[in-house]
C-alpha cells in the first residue's frame, strides 16, 4: 500500500475536492521519482515505475496567485500545490490548462484595471467577477470542471 493510499484512507476522502473557484482540470496519475544517495546511487527500495492513480480534478485560481506579490500570476508547474500533487500537474496538459487559466485572468484583469487576487476577493455571497472570468475560460472550450461534478452528487466519484 503506498504512502498516497493510505493517507487518503487515513482522511477518510470519497472523492476529490471541488473548488467554487476552479479555472481548469487536469488528471495524470501522480508518479514518484526517487531522490540519488549521496553516493549518486538510487536507493535498494527503487521502482522506477512508482504511479499512484488519481481521481479528476480542478485548478483553484487562488493556486496562481501568489499570497505576497501583486500583479502577478502563476502560468505553468509553478503554481501552489503539495510536492505530490505537483507530480501529476507537471504533465504539458495540465500545464497547458494553466497557461490558459493564466492567461484569461491576466486579460480579464487588464480589461477591469484589477489585480488577479481581487477577483478572488469580493464576497462570497456576491459573486460577479468570478463566475464571468469561469464563462470568459470555457466560451473557448476551456473546460473547469469535469461533466457531472458537483458539491452534492458525488455518483461521479465512486468510479476510480
Amino acid at each position: 500500500e503506498s504512502d498516497i493510499t493510505t493517507r487518503e484512507s487515513q482522511l477518510n476522502r470519497g472523492r476529490p475536492f471541488i473548488f467554487y473557484d476552479s479555472v481548469g482540470v487536469g488528471q495524470y496519475p501522480i508518479d514518484f521519482h526517487e531522490c540519488l544517495l549521496p553516493d549518486f546511487s538510487l536507493p535498494p527500495s527503487h521502482n522506477q515505475d512508482a504511479q499512484a492513480p488519481t481521481y479528476p480534478y480542478q485548478i483553484p485560481l487562488r493556486a496562481l496567485i501568489p499570497q505576497r506579490i501583486d500583479n502577478l500570476l502563476a502560468g505553468s508547474k509553478n503554481i501552489a500545490t503539495s510536492r505530490i500533487a505537483s507530480a501529476s500537474y507537471r504533465v504539458h496538459p495540465v500545464e497547458w490548462a494553466i497557461g490558459t487559466a493564466a492567461g484569461h485572468t491576466a486579460h480579464f484583469a487588464l480589461e477591469r484595471d484589477l489585480i488577479p487576487a481581487e477577483i478572488l476577493r469580493e464576497p462570497l455571497l456576491d459573486l460577479r467577477l468570478l463566475p464571468a472570468l469561469q464563462a470568459q475560460i470555457q466560451s473557448l472550450g476551456n473546460p473547469i470542471q469535469f461533466p457531472g461534478t458537483t458539491i452534492t452528487a458525488t455518483d461521479w466519484a465512486q468510479s476510480r
